[in-house]
């Protein structure tokens, strides 16, 4: 079940486009993922879904933590990988409540 938030005026057509709705979904996929499309109480405003991380550049710290950690890997290739993941890692914020 598939359950969208859409605006007064849109109601009654996506509604109406419901089974096409739900086609569109299940060939993007591959497989049966949806099979009917539920309209939600809730009304959709814009800007209501997840906000997006600002990222934040890395310290001169944890530049060094993270070469420090990579440094002994032979590989020049997988060590400029796991040290590009590591900074993106260290430059994400805490979430709230740690």
């Amino acid at each position: 079940m598939l359950y969208l938030r859409c605006g007064p005026g849109q109601a009654l057509f996506v509604q109406h486009a419901a089974p096409d709705i739900a086609m569109a979904v299940n060939r993007y996929f591959g497989y049966l993922l949806v099979n009917e499309v539920c309209l939600s109480a809730e009304l959709f405003t814009p800007g209501s879904g997840a906000k997006a991380q600002k990222n934040r550049q890395p310290s001169q710290s944890e530049i060094a933590k993270v070469g420090a950690t990579v440094e002994k890997i032979e590989d020049t290739d997988l060590r400029e990988a796991l040290r590009a993941l590591g900074l993106a890692l260290s430059g994400r914020s805490e979430p709230k409540g740690r």
